[in-house]
């Protein structure tokens, strides 16, 4: 199996991928003195890259039953709460909300 992209590019910007022997990499290693702090740097950017990457996916992309909630609205939703869960949620509390195509969430009128 081979490496991902992500593993390459952290690979290649910290020197890892290096092509000479052995012992030239551990003098490479050496002179960049603490090398794990900088890996464990580079693996958390790519970790944030990651996850920000993810998140911007499920914007673009939300999972049918999130908009099928979103287009129901919060009354269609909390009438479809079995019954005796009436005091979970305070209606009058907040500000109201609907989702709008392409904005978002806004207020409602």
């Amino acid at each position: 199996m081979g490496k991902g992209r992500g593993e390459v590019r952290v690979r290649r910007a910290y020197g890892l991928a290096g092509r000479g022997p052995w012992q030239q990499r551990c003098r490479r290693a050496r002179k960049r003195g603490n090398r794990s702090r900088f890996i464990a740097q580079a693996v958390e950017h790519e970790l944030a890259r990651r996850r920000h990457e993810e998140l911007r996916r499920s914007l673009a992309h939300p999972h049918p039953e999130a908009a099928e909630l979103a287009d129901a609205g919060l009354d269609e939703w909390a009438a479809s709460l079995p019954e005796g869960d009436e005091g979970l949620v305070d209606m009058s509390a907040g500000t109201p909300i609907r989702w709008v195509e392409g904005e978002g969430w806004v207020e409602a009128p």
